[in-house]
């Protein structure tokens, strides 16, 4: 089987990125409402195409009462946006992500993780998209594609946030391209045996399976048929760099493919 490199969502990633803008607001403890300062930031005009709105809290009070507190942050930035004279059928997504974990805990909270990001695509993106259509045409069934453009935090499922725009452009391909089917496939570096990774949020060594699934889970959840994508995890059985000999080659292990299924 012939593995194609990242180059199709790499290249298109970074044309999304320049034709792309986005907006990040930061939040005072247990605070959802965005300060006068902070609105007169936001400036629209008739180049706003597509609208996504990300929030997320810090790990301090419960996981039920972040996630709350998240989607109000970006119900908020939805009101605040649309008061400013956005039409509504631009907002595609407004979405709470809970709580940010973190590897060292302290009653101060962290800051950086209490935010909302605006992500804001202009009137290029339908070219771009056309574009990597004509890219998945050229591909052979049962090629696999790097998505080196999602990426996870250490031992966990969780996707960054500077990754959702690597999210958002499989998920528009997906709608865009009705009969693709592909198929999620996680692999972790650095581990003996070729065994999978210990995933820390529960304990269990399917870290690479998670993380799949965390990617299916977030399709399913954008509105794509079950019967088009599927997952599996593969550990660390299938190295790119089996005696990963430096960081770069452990970042190339630690990856996210896509199998073209069907198209």
């Amino acid at each position: 089987m012939r593995l194609v490199l990242v180059v199709l969502f790499y290249c298109y990633s970074s044309l999304l990125f320049a034709q792309s803008d986005s907006l990040v607001f930061f939040y005072e403890k247990n605070n959802y409402q965005l300060n006068k300062a902070q609105i007169q930031q936001i400036h629209i005009d008739s180049t706003w195409e597509s609208v996504k709105i990300y929030s997320s809290c810090d790990y301090l009070g419960s996981t039920s009462f972040n996630l709350t507190l998240s989607q109000q942050r970006a119900d908020f930035a939805q009101k605040t946006l649309l008061d400013l004279g956005l039409n509504s059928s631009k907002i595609n997504l407004a979405r709470g992500l809970g709580e940010k974990s973190a590897q060292l805990e302290n009653e101060r909270g962290n800051p950086k993780d209490r935010k909302t990001t605006i992500l804001i695509w202009k009137a290029e993106k339908k070219d771009k998209l056309e574009s990597l259509t004509s890219q998945i045409k050229n591909v052979s069934l049962g090629e696999n594609l790097i998505m080196s453009k999602l990426s996870f935090e250490g031992g966990y499922s969780l996707l960054l946030e500077e990754s959702m725009p690597a999210l958002e452009e499989l998920i528009e391909t997906l709608k865009a391209n009705p009969s693709l089917i592909i198929k999620i496939e996680g692999h972790v570096c650095c581990s003996a045996g070729y065994e999978d990774g210990l995933d820390k949020s529960t304990g269990l060594r399917n870290l690479s399976q998670s993380r799949a699934k965390s990617i299916y889970n977030q399709l399913v959840s954008a509105g794509i048929d079950t019967n088009r994508i599927s997952y599996e995890g593969f550990g660390g059985s299938k190295p790119l760099f089996p005696e990963e000999k430096n960081e770069f080659e452990q970042q190339a292990n630690r990856r996210v493919e896509i199998k073209i299924i069907s198209k």
